[in-house]
């Protein structure tokens, strides 16, 4: 989707929504969420959402203490409108 994007004449935004569980598994350990995010991140997302909170928040306590929404968020370019 981020090389389709590219080939837009026109700002988009672009979101990742990170799956905790899912059809297709779940997430063993908290630094999964923060390989996802930086993977996202590289892709050139404006943002992301947890699918669904309530599954997160066993991780919570670890991915708050190792900031990884902090460092997903810090240094994201703004969509140019």
């Amino acid at each position: 989707m981020a090389a389709v994007l590219k080939e837009v004449h026109q700002p988009i935004d672009f979101m990742v929504c990170v799956g905790i569980v899912t059809s297709h598994g779940r997430i063993q350990k908290a630094e999964e969420t923060a390989a996802y995010l930086e993977i996202a991140k590289r892709a050139g997302v404006n943002g992301a959402a947890i699918f669904t909170w309530h599954t997160l928040e066993p991780y919570l306590p670890e991915v708050k203490q190792g900031d990884y929404f902090e460092k997903f968020e810090a240094g994201l370019k703004p969509t140019a409108w």
